[in-house]
């Protein structure tokens, strides 16, 4: 007998086309279920797509904008750049013009002047300079206006002394040479007690000078009369090293002194240790 547990009914036509039915609508489920999910897909993906699509283009608009800002930096410092530029050369060339005659600045190289960059330290000297050479023209000016007047005067004694008569002449210049003789005894003698007066006045005070420079150098210390006496930065230095060097020995000597003496006493006791 055949056992029921592993017997199949024969397929009938009805079956067969109950499995094929079943089958088809398996299939439709799960295509169904394909396109949701390929849907959801698509959709998350386009999210996605969009968020990046945004960041983008923000980041474009950043990037134009932090563009446009640099050149209109770049273009105002230009600017700015030329201004002081323009300014360096104007003050350069009423610096060259002030300075050299009108007539020899043609002959001057400007642009070796004008390509210059000058610090504030050597416009102060310059501009010092420049009152300095003001200050030597109004002097010369002044030299030479004096010696027009005095030209002046001698010619218009000149031309008196030819307009007069010779005795008179001879009599004026009787008087005035006696007249230049007493003066110049008179000057002499003044000037002879003026000079007394100030040699016995120089005398006391450069004595008066040393009792109290011998006072000083007595109390102070004769390295610091060398620091004054030095007259260049280079001795100075020199003599600062040398008083280093000094001092670095005496405490090198001090310390080999307190070594000796250590060991002398050491030895002294010893010694006395081995007679007892």
């Amino acid at each position: 007998m055949l056992n029921k547990r592993f017997f199949f009914p024969p397929l009938s036509p009805k079956n067969l086309k109950f499995t094929e039915l079943e089958r088809e609508r398996l299939k439709a489920n799960e295509t169904k279920q394909l396109s949701k999910y390929t849907q959801s897909y698509m959709r998350n993906r386009e999210k996605l797509k969009t968020i990046r699509t945004k960041n983008a283009e923000e980041l474009i608009k950043q990037g134009k904008r932090w563009e446009r800002k640099r050149y209109k930096m770049a273009e105002q410092e230009r600017v700015n750049e030329i201004k002081a530029r323009k300014a360096r050369e104007k003050m350069l060339e009423d610096h060259t013009l002030y300075i050299f005659n009108p007539v020899d600045v043609d002959l001057i190289d400007l642009a070796k002047i004008k390509s210059r960059k000058f610090t504030e330290c050597e416009i102060d000297l310059k501009n010092f300079l420049l009152s300095e050479r003001d200050n030597r023209l109004m002097k010369q000016i002044y030299e030479d206006q004096k010696s027009e007047f005095l030209k002046a005067q001698e010619s218009k004694k000149v031309i008196q002394k030819l307009s007069t008569p010779t005795a008179l002449i001879s009599q004026e210049i009787s008087s005035f040479e006696e007249k230049q003789d007493s003066i110049c005894q008179e000057s002499v003698s003044e000037i002879n007690e003026e000079k007394n007066v100030k040699k016995f006045e120089f005398f006391s005070q450069c004595n008066a000078e040393r009792n109290i420079n011998k006072s000083k150098n007595e109390d102070e210390d004769p390295r610091i009369e060398k620091f004054k006496n030095a007259e260049t930065v280079a001795e100075l230095y020199a003599f600062a090293e040398l008083i280093v060097t000094n001092e670095a020995r005496k405490n090198k000597l001090l310390k080999h002194i307190k070594i000796i003496k250590k060991s002398l006493k050491m030895n002294i006791a010893l010694l006395k240790g081995a007679g007892q």
